[in-house]
């Protein structure tokens, strides 16, 4: 079944009556506590979502221009004369995506100017400046902004309201770590029943997982995937969920100590090259829940579950106190939290 087919009968019901920190998320008891609050929350957002979710998919479909294959099929009679040199074919035009490509061009036409000013005169200051407008040019163009994740946020917030550029830390990216032994630490492949898989000499199959140092990594996701806290602003927003789909067995390797419970819970997933809902071999839905610092959590929160287990649970990744996201939205409006895309202003 579709993911978000299982949640189209979830209603106000399933919305949990308390905020989350009124638990203990440090005692590891209240697993159970947690997990259900995280899935009731869950679905009651994407409840609620509905109508944005589907407007964001008619958009997709304007933007690709899919409403007009069908058009194939009514083809003028004059399109079927004997004579194809007299036959005039039907051409349709697109004009959404040439407005598209137009509104996309004269946003990431100059690069964003970031000034790094010292805090005093003092000379170390001023180095320091230097030292840091240097290091964020070299994760410019090693991250490739200018020509991937800039303009693959404007598309995305033109097409669908809004996108989101998510700043994550990832153990496994980086240089290899100075103590990390040769060829890593082998990391044993279990089976949803929890034991250890057999290769065809009769031992038990391993994966070399190198320790590195790690670095943050930089990725846009589509809205669709992002589940916010109802608020009218998005400055009041506490907490969000963001959705990752990945292989059974790459989740195991991830998360070893939950092997033995993380199942494949959904069949079908979206491929944005078709704009439909195909199958996926052996997937996986891992949830990412992150509260920002608050009175009531000081330290923040960050949650990765299944519908089944939480897999880490664990203060906030970084210090800053706020989600590890940026947002990029096409055009605002007074008391509405979400983006909407320019589409919704052109009428045919």
């Amino acid at each position: 079944m579709d993911l978000f087919e299982q949640l189209d009968d979830v209603g106000n019901s399933a919305r949990p009556k308390r905020p989350i920190w009124t638990i203990d998320l440090d005692d590891a008891q209240n697993e159970k506590k947690i997990l259900d609050w995280l899935n009731g929350e869950l679905s009651y957002l994407i409840y609620k979502s509905r109508e944005r979710l589907s407007l964001i998919e008619r958009n997709e479909h304007l933007y690709r221009g899919i409403q007009y294959e069908t058009q194939e099929i009514r083809r003028d009679l004059q399109d079927r004369s004997v004579d194809k040199s007299r036959s005039l074919p039907k051409i349709v035009v697109n004009h959404l995506y040439d407005l598209t490509a137009n509104r996309v061009s004269r946003l990431v036409k100059y690069k964003p100017a970031v000034a790094i000013l010292p805090n005093s005169n003092e000379h170390q200051d001023k180095i320091s400046a230097k030292t840091t407008k240097s290091l964020l040019d070299n994760i410019w163009y090693n991250e490739d902004f200018d020509s991937t994740i800039t303009p693959l946020m404007a598309v995305t917030a033109a097409v669908k309201g809004e996108a989101y550029l998510w700043i994550d830390w990832d153990p496994d990216k980086g240089d290899l770590h100075p103590d990390s032994p040769k060829g890593g630490n082998p990391v044993v492949l279990k089976s949803e029943n929890g034991e250890p898989l057999k290769g065809e000499d009769g031992k038990d199959l391993t994966v070399d997982k190198p320790v590195r140092v790690g670095d943050v990594v930089y990725s846009v996701i589509h809205p669709e995937h992002v589940f916010l806290q109802p608020k009218h602003t998005i400055d009041e927003v506490e907490y969000c969920y963001r959705m990752i789909v990945m292989n059974v067995d790459d989740a195991k390797v991830k998360y070893p100590k939950y092997a033995d419970k993380i199942k494949t819970n959904v069949d079908r997933y979206k491929d944005y090259q078709w704009l439909k809902k195909v199958d996926v071999i052996e997937p996986v839905v891992i949830w990412e829940f992150n509260h920002k610092s608050t009175h009531s959590m000081d330290k923040g929160r960050t949650i990765m579950f299944t519908d089944s287990c939480v897999l880490d649970n664990s203060k906030a990744k970084f210090n800053h106190g706020e989600l590890p996201c940026e947002r990029l939205t096409d055009i605002d409006e007074p008391g509405r939290l979400h983006g909407i895309s320019f589409f919704e202003t052109v009428k045919a």
